[in-house]
């Protein structure tokens, strides 16, 4: 966060540069304390409305409400690896807390900040032995600090880092990667891969929500009035658009794809997606 911000039910927060472990603990007393109710493993799978109200269809039940929230973010569903042996238990798509894996053989795959991120702090773990494979040949687009994080932890012998290496084939007690000199077996007791996600492009065309990844509008098909696609009245003055302009056209195409801007004659409005 780069200044405070007032959340309903919370109060005023503010954070620097905070670990994931820190912020999950933050969220979790903010669940506690305010009595949030959580419907986890649910996966919403369709949204409609009669003009009124919206009817929320998910692998669980419904809902009907007069506002909707999307807060999904851009990862979609995890992207899977498509090998054999992937179904088994003991492969996950994110990292949940470091040490469930104390003691244990663990392989991450990727090499973005996640894939790093996850891999340091299991390293971290007293008695884990991590391995590292990524299919480029360098961490390019991972921060320089979880970069950094992982050199350390390669160089004192708690992660093994193979750069160039696909996963072939998971077993129940090994991993066989294909590696720039030929195959290769490790023995392995848990995979996480954080090789990113698929976007949610079809659900958000069906619900009518239209995504582009440059300046564009907000769709508002049907009278239809989503709390994360409406129009945030006055949310940017002339000057501060301007400002907003530079700052979006100054950054990677991926934040850009966060944002969707509509302007007509009285105000500006944003969408996070």
């Amino acid at each position: 966060m780069t200044r405070p911000a007032t959340l309903p039910l919370v109060g005023v927060v503010k954070f620097g540069e905070v670990s994931k472990e820190t912020l999950l603990e933050f969220w979790e007393g903010v669940v506690r304390d305010t009595g949030l109710e959580l419907h986890l493993e649910e996966r919403v799978d369709s949204i409609t409305n009669d003009g009124t109200i919206f009817d929320v269809q998910t692998t669980a039940g419904r809902f009907r409400t007069k506002t909707v929230l999307l807060a999904i973010g851009r990862r979609g569903t995890p992207r899977m690896l498509g090998v054999p042996g992937e179904e088994r238990s003991k492969v996950v798509y994110r990292l949940i807390d470091p040490e469930q894996y104390k003691g244990q053989r663990v392989l991450v795959v990727g090499g973005g900040d996640s894939a790093l991120e996850a891999a340091g702090s299991i390293a971290d773990e007293e008695g884990t032995h991590v391995t590292l494979s990524y299919r480029g040949d360098a961490f390019g687009r991972a921060r320089a600090k979880n970069r950094d994080r992982v050199n350390e932890a390669a160089a004192n012998g708690r992660l093994d880092v193979m750069l160039n290496s696909t996963v072939q084939e998971i077993a129940s007690d090994h991993v066989l990667l294909s590696t720039a000199n030929g195959q290769c077996s490790i023995e392995n007791d848990a995979v996480i891969v954080c090789a990113g996600g698929i976007l949610p492009t079809a659900f958000l065309n069906d619900i009518g929500v239209r995504v582009e990844t440059k300046y564009g509008t907000v769709q508002n098909t049907g009278g239809s009035r989503y709390l994360g696609s409406g129009l945030i009245k006055n949310a940017f003055e002339a000057s501060k658009w301007q400002r907003y302009r530079r700052k979006m056209a100054a950054a990677d195409s991926h934040s850009i794809g966060k944002v969707i801007l509509r302007r007509d004659r009285s105000h500006f409005g944003v969408l996070w997606i």
